[in-house]
């Protein structure tokens, strides 16, 4: 899954993201990396959030492109914090972002090796059409808290990127002939 223009609304009518302001521990050191700035990552019915360059903003930190993270300490108009519509939001400098894989499993029988010749596996998928068709770029259909009004804002797609076809779990070099019904973990797409 991919995300491009990405932007930050906020602060917009009067609502504000308060994910990495400034917290210290008992000693002084902040509790998040870098306040205000944090590097995002994205939850979604395919993926979860990594560290890493997932949901890239603008300001380089840390090796990533990060975002004002804490907007009600910051308050625009400030061009250290905001680099866009006069210092008042935030938008990316990069392009897409890959924030999620998914795969396609089919069900298929143990690959297996007798006397040179050998069959079941991926090879059980031989001859079979496999077709993916990417998604076109979509916007936000809506927001989950708060509903309105938006903060942060993204197009998002589904695309086809690196594929193989992979049947090595089920592959027993030991087991000359495995039994008949034996079923192995479907291969992955």
């Amino acid at each position: 899954m991919l995300n491009r223009n990405r932007a930050v609304l906020a602060p917009n009518q009067g609502l504000n993201i308060t994910a990495e302001c400034g917290e210290w521990d008992y000693c002084g050191v902040p509790i998040y990396h870098d306040p205000p700035y944090g590097n995002w990552g994205v939850s979604s019915n395919v993926g979860t959030p990594v560290d890493g360059d997932q949901f890239q903003g603008w300001k380089a930190k840390d090796g990533h492109k990060q975002w004002n993270s804490c907007t009600s300490e910051v308050p625009p108009p400030d061009c250290t914090h905001y680099n866009h519509a006069s210092c008042t939001q935030q938008v990316t400098i990069t392009g897409n972002n890959v924030y999620a894989n998914m795969g396609i499993q089919y069900g298929v029988k143990c690959r297996w090796e007798i006397n040179g010749q050998s069959g079941g596996g991926c090879k059980d998928l031989d001859g079979q059409t496999i077709t993916i068709t990417p998604s076109p770029w979509v916007g936000p259909t809506g927001y989950n808290d708060p509903v309105w009004p938006p903060l942060v804002e993204a197009e998002i797609a589904a695309a086809l990127g690196n594929s193989w076809l992979d049947d090595s779990q089920c592959y027993d070099p030991e087991n000359e002939c495995p039994p008949c019904d034996l079923i192995c973990p479907p291969c992955s797409l």
